[in-house]
């Protein structure tokens, strides 16, 4: 140890080249705090720069924004005071009668003062002419035909506008006078520009600023002095009022640049001081310290001195370090003689290790046999479970998309039943409207039309027999649809049970006599003599089954069995009311289909017979609304028992049905429309002839209209008030709603019948809301009709004129030839107006016009005009391109052209003959 350290102290001891710590640091500090301070004054230059035009433009957006509101709190404060004087009676009222009011007009509006100040007013009709104005020279003023369309469809509630005068220009404030709810007219204000200097802008603006407002191209007013900077532009979010704003930016830029001046050189000097203190700072410090530890060290390793190391130091660093200095000595003399014991330990321990290492791969080798066996067995487990994976992800895949496949179908169904409710409810329309005609003129050829032969009575039998079986085919189809949508309402009312038999047997008795068959009552035990229960809905079902068990009756009887059955699961007394035949029975096969819809046991023998396969199923779907339900018991060939299960105590307080008979029962048979005022509104011209016909043989005074407006027309127009009027519910430009809400407005207060094909739920309801007092469905009967209207006028407290006794028989009307004559020739009419339509691609137009002659023609059987009306129709519904719908409107001019020359042959050739 003594000679290394001989050798080291013999060594050059030129140790003190270099720099030395405190030096260093100094000049560490010192480029430090140079390239801070260039760096510090880069930045403050440009962010200066950035804060000024960030300032600038802050200060613009909020000048702008606070003329902008300014501007928009002038205006709305006088639309708000305008809107209040549009809503004063005398000025709605001067609208719709400007003559009238003109002198109560002229001093209200002469005296009106707005925010303090009196302006010119004026007022205008929904044409936007001029009525009436304050000022004393009326000049010629109106409102822009596109504004007042605008205005009058709610798509701008109100109206701001610039005009010049021969003295100033005034800003225009117009906004809508409504009467009942609808737009009649317009108020406005002319303020003049100079008012929105002073009350439309803020008080104070920048003295280096300059502003300019205006409104669309108009310019309204420049503030400030002239400034040579960019314009900022900005809308009021109210009223759009545009706002050009600068500001100069030369009156900013001075003040910055002085401050930073200012702190550049409070920067320099900081800089400076701070490198003097931390110079100093660090040779008392870190350079004297380290300089006695480091000749410390120097003994230690030279010499077997032990020097004291000092202990007293400032920095914690320091001191831990001289710390170490002084166990040093000691530590590695300790760690030179564990090492030495190490090393033999470890020799030792290499020599048992290599015994062990021996014994251990010879179990090892063994060990691996094992394992290659194992690792074998594992792969194919491995290959077995990664398959087993894969189809388990497969499954979860299909799943997935199989869940999605459920879920599009089930908003497919949601979207298929409501889109097959909206069928329904056009389908109901669409041909109970035909229907109307149809069974109209049945019925006027079969009771009015004296001379008939037999084989024509029974044509006309048969035509009102398959009339009246398509109108059951729509009602068992819409009721199918109600029971589906849980809209189906029935009224539980006690009924006599006997008096319900005996009717249906009254009814079904022809149908079995036709036939040779036995229709008949039987009664087992004792019976109740009333019912709770629906009395339409039971005599529905019954009807059903009786109908159907007469149909598949060829020899035998019918009969209906009453009786009490067993109790319900839930304890309830049940009355079983059983429809037995002898006919062809029903195979167990066809069992399972028995209360499918649209569905037949015999599909074979039911085309025969006829029936849409809907009967069964809506009876028991009755049944079990009105608590009960039916079961059937069949032999093939020998017969079938339909029995309708029905509780007996579903209700026990209620009032009979039939206890007292209302008193317009009597009325209506004893009373006739004799000097009656009827007004008809229907926009269908065989519909309006059909009513005519009826009305006028009942001795009515009937008017006719073809629409919701011109109903209302007559109605203001008529010298003397209607006794009554009949609203058809869909037609052109007014509808029924509309025209029975505006004549219940105007004061109507007859009855108002509405007239329509829609009969799914909620149709009848939304006619009593729109003011209507009852409700017809399409198509009509003629006791009915008339009953119903009978039934209407003795409601009246106070009628107009007194039912007299009928006492004439119904006029006889026109032919009916003469009609479809007439109606032939009109199609030249329909044609053109078609033609232009199409011209005009008046699509909307042309599809009601194809709609009404769908209708007609088909009522007046014309079978292919009615069909490339229809095809009209549907193509513009659909959306489908405008060459298809040119395509089949062609079309139909083509039929009706067809149609029109064949006629003009037919008469021809009749003419020659005659002359012949």
């Amino acid at each position: 140890m003594s000679e290394a350290r001989k050798e080291n102290r013999g060594s050059p001891a030129s140790g003190r080249q270099g720099l030395s710590t405190s030096w260093a640091l100094g000049f560490f500090l010192t480029g430090k705090c140079m390239v801070a301070a260039g760096i510090t004054i880069v930045l403050i230059v440009l962010g200066g720069e950035r804060v000024r035009l960030r300032s600038v433009e802050q200060i613009e957006s909020r000048t702008m924004k606070a003329i902008g509101h300014s501007l928009d709190s002038f205006i709305d404060n006088h639309v708000v005071i305008l809107k209040d004087l549009a809503k004063l009676p005398l000025i709605s009222h001067s609208v719709m009668q400007p003559e009238a009011r003109l002198a109560d007009l002229y001093d209200m509006m002469g005296s009106i003062t707005v925010l303090g100040h009196k302006h010119n007013m004026l007022l205008f009709d929904f044409e936007g002419k001029v009525i009436h104005s304050t000022d004393s020279v009326l000049e010629v003023s109106h409102i822009e035909d596109k504004w007042v369309q605008s205005m009058m469809s709610g798509e701008v509630p109100e109206r701001i506008e610039i005009f010049d005068s021969e003295e100033e220009r005034f800003c225009r404030i117009i906004v809508p006078v409504r009467y009942s709810q609808e737009i009649e007219g317009f108020l406005a204000v002319d303020l003049p520009v100079g008012l929105l200097h002073s009350g439309g802008m803020p008080s104070t603006l920048m003295e280096n600023a300059q502003a300019e407002i205006f409104l669309e191209d108009a310019l309204l007013g420049s503030f400030g002095p002239e400034v040579d900077s960019p314009w900022k532009t900005g809308f009021s979010p109210l009223y759009g009022f545009g706002v050009h704003f600068r500001i100069s930016g030369d009156s900013m830029a001075s003040g910055y640049e002085d401050i930073i001046g200012e702190l550049i050189l409070a920067l320099v000097l900081v800089n400076f001081v701070s490198l003097w203190i931390a110079i100093l700072a660090s040779r008392r410090i870190f350079s004297k310290p380290l300089e006695k530890l480091r000749h410390v060290a120097s003994l230690i390793s030279e010499t077997d001195i032990q020097p004291e190391v000092p202990k007293k130091q400032f920095l914690r660093e320091l001191r831990e370090l001289s710390q170490a200095f002084a166990g040093m000595r000691a530590k590695v003399h300790q760690r030179e003689e564990t090492l030495l014991q190490s090393q033999q330990q470890l020799e030792d321990r290499v020599k048992e290790r290599t015994a062990d290492l021996e014994n251990e791969i010879v179990n090892r080798q063994r060990i691996e046999g094992h394992l290659r066996k194992n690792s074998d067995e594992l792969k194919a487990a491995y290959k077995l479970q990664t398959a087993h994976h894969e189809q388990m992800t497969v499954h979860q895949e299909d799943l997935k998309t199989a869940n999605k496949e459920l879920l599009h179908a089930k908003q497919g169904a949601v979207e298929a039943n409501h889109a097959k409710t909206q069928f329904l409810a056009s389908m109901s329309h669409e041909i109970r409207t035909p229907l109307t005609a149809l069974l109209g003129y049945l019925e006027i050829l079969e009771s009015d039309i004296p001379n008939l032969t037999t084989e024509t009575r029974t044509y006309l039998g048969r035509l009102n027999h398959n009339a009246e079986h398509l109108l059951f085919l729509i009602n068992d189809i819409l009721d199918l649809s109600k029971i589906e949508a849980n809209e189906m309402v029935v009224q539980q009312r006690s009924q006599p049970l006997y008096a319900l038999v005996d009717d249906v047997q009254a009814l079904m008795a022809p149908r079995a006599g036709k036939k040779d068959i036995s229709l008949s009552i039987k009664c087992n035990g004792p019976l109740p003599e009333r019912i709770v229960t629906d009395r339409v809905r039971l005599k529905q079902i019954l009807l059903n089954l009786v109908s159907n068990a007469i149909k598949f009756t060829e020899v035998g009887e019918v009969t209906i069995a009453l009786s009490l059955g067993d109790d319900s699961l839930d304890g309830d007394p049940m009355l079983d009311i059983s429809v037995q035949d002898t006919g062809v029975g029903i195979s167990e096969d066809c069992l399972p289909l028995l209360f499918q819809p649209f569905t037949q046991a015999n599909a074979n023998r039911d085309s025969e017979l006829g029936g849409s396969g809907l009967g069964l199923d809506i009876s028991r779907r009755l049944a079990r609304i009105l608590g009960g339900n039916i079961t059937v018991e069949t032999t093939l060939g020998v017969g079938s028992n339909f029995t309708f299960h029905h509780p007996l105590n579903l209700v026990v307080d209620l009032q009979p049905e039939d206890a007292i008979e209302p008193a317009h029962v009597q009325e209506i048979s004893s009373t006739s429309l004799e000097s009656i005022s009827v007004l008809v509104a229907d926009d269908n011209q065989d519909n309006r002839r059909i009513y005519e016909l009826f009305l006028k043989a009942a001795g009515a005074e009937v008017t006719l209209a073809k629409d919701g407006l011109e109903s209302v027309q007559m109605y203001r127009e008529a010298e003397r008030p209607f006794d009554i009027i009949l609203m058809d519910m869909r037609m052109p430009r007014m509808d029924g709603y509309a025209a029975t809400k505006k004549l219940r407005i105007m004061g109507a207060t007859m009855p108002i019948i509405a007239l329509t094909a829609h009969t799914m739920s909620g149709d009848a309801e939304r006619c009593i809301e729109a003011g209507c007092s009852g409700y017809i469905g399409k198509p009509i009967e003629r006791e009915q009709f008339l009953s119903s209207i009978k039934y209407e006028l003795n409601q009246l407290r106070d009628q107009p004129h007194g039912l007299q006794e009928e006492d004439s028989q119904p006029s006889t009307p026109d032919p009916l030839i003469q009609l479809i004559k007439a109606y032939k020739l009109s199609l030249a009419g329909v044609a053109k107006e078609l033609d232009e339509l199409l011209s005009r691609e008046d699509l909307p137009g042309l599809e009601l016009c194809a709609h009404k002659l769908h209708g007609s023609a088909g009522s007046y059987g014309l079978p292919r005009v009615s069909q490339a009306a229809a095809d009209v129709e549907t193509a513009i519904r659909n959306s489908q391109p405008l060459e298809e719908i040119n395509a089949a409107t062609r079309m139909l001019l083509t039929e009706i052209e067809t149609l029109l020359r064949s006629s003009k042959s037919k008469t021809k050739d009749k003419g020659v003959t005659t002359n012949s």
